[in-house]
């Protein structure tokens, strides 16, 4: 029983530092990827990016449900075992990772909609999105 508790304990601790790190992650590579967009306009880089990005979103929204699924249940051991002051402990910090993660997919959503509309926009005057030079 005590090396399963401690091996939940350890699984929380060892996602929420994956979880932190990609969250860290996330905020840089959307500020690179403005960045690149405004400055360099390099669209088939941006665009392997953003797909990296996404790629990277996802992965955070399913870590997000395994630890809520894990530190749920480890609240409710704790409730049970150590009383009333844990369990909202634990909560407490849930709510503010899944906020967390919450903002990052936002500002990944809002950074990708802004690649987007620059893209369409710089392709309105030359089709720089479709490879060609905008030569007729």
């Amino acid at each position: 029983m005590m090396y399963w508790r401690i091996m939940m304990i350890f699984l929380v601790v060892v996602g929420m530092m994956i979880d932190i790190v990609m969250l860290v992650m996330v905020i840089f590579i959307s500020m690179a990827l403005l960045i690149l967009l405004f400055i360099v306009k390099e669209w088939r880089v941006c665009a392997l990016v953003m797909i990296l990005f996404l790629v990277m979103a996802m992965v955070m929204v399913l870590l997000m449900i395994l630890m809520m699924m894990v530190m749920i249940r480890i609240a409710i051991v704790m409730a049970i075992s150590m009383g009333m002051v844990m369990l909202v402990r634990m909560l407490i910090m849930l709510i503010m990772l899944m906020w967390m993660n919450v903002t990052v997919i936002l500002l990944a959503i809002v950074v990708f909609m802004i690649m987007v509309m620059a893209i369409y926009e710089d392709n309105d005057r030359v089709g720089v999105a479709y490879g060609d030079d905008g030569c007729v």
